[in-house]
């Protein structure tokens, strides 16, 4: 009679502790799961961002829109001084919140005898030249001739990020792409001959 009555309480006792390991096997199966989905569509987030990030802007061209703007601006041939290219990594203070491989083209927009109005809308004009432009600097100095008006140096940088290009072969031309020295993952391996 003793020996049933253990066996019984044990079994009753069973039933319940299977139970809840099941459910704490299932529940560590669920984090483990809601965690990946998480980082999933974080690096899906972080892809679509590097996807559409802004293509890079050379120096020259950056220079030639900058001049195409300021013949849309209406200002007077005395009023422009010149369009020059800028250096900002090379500057007195460059930002120190730009990584080492980011690609900086500036260029330097030099004007005279400005109001403050216009002042501010070139600076937001000269800003929206492209996506990836950026105004860093600005340097205003009353007018020698009217100190009412002011000389301004707008001072405007494109950031890109390198883009990893494979070289080309010699000769120049694009042929047939090397063979890979990357192991084969494990869905394109072959199957082994057995005998």
């Amino acid at each position: 009679m003793i020996g049933l009555t253990a066996f019984l309480a044990l079994l009753l006792l069973a039933l319940p502790l299977t139970y809840y390991a099941a459910s704490v096997d299932s529940v560590d199966s669920f984090e483990n799961r809601k965690s990946l989905i998480r980082k999933l569509f974080r690096t899906q987030r972080e892809a679509e961002v590097l996807k559409n990030a802004p293509l890079a802007v050379s120096a020259q061209d950056l220079q030639a829109r900058a001049q195409g703007k300021l013949a849309t601006l209406g200002l007077s041939p005395e009023q422009v001084g010149g369009v020059t290219p800028y250096d900002n990594a090379s500057a007195g203070k460059p930002i120190a919140a730009v990584p080492k491989g980011v690609i900086q083209s500036g260029a330097a927009v030099a004007l005279r005898s400005l109001n403050l109005r216009q002042v501010v809308d070139i600076g937001y004009d000269m800003q929206a030249l492209d996506p990836s432009v950026k105004l860093v600097g600005l340097e205003v100095h009353a007018a020698a001739a009217n100190p009412h008006y002011f000389d301004v140096i707008y001072k405007l940088v494109s950031f890109s990020i390198p883009v990893d290009a494979e070289p080309l072969p010699e000769g120049g031309k694009a042929g047939k792409a090397a063979p890979s020295k990357r192991p084969p993952s494990a869905g394109s391996r072959k199957p082994e001959a057995r005998p």
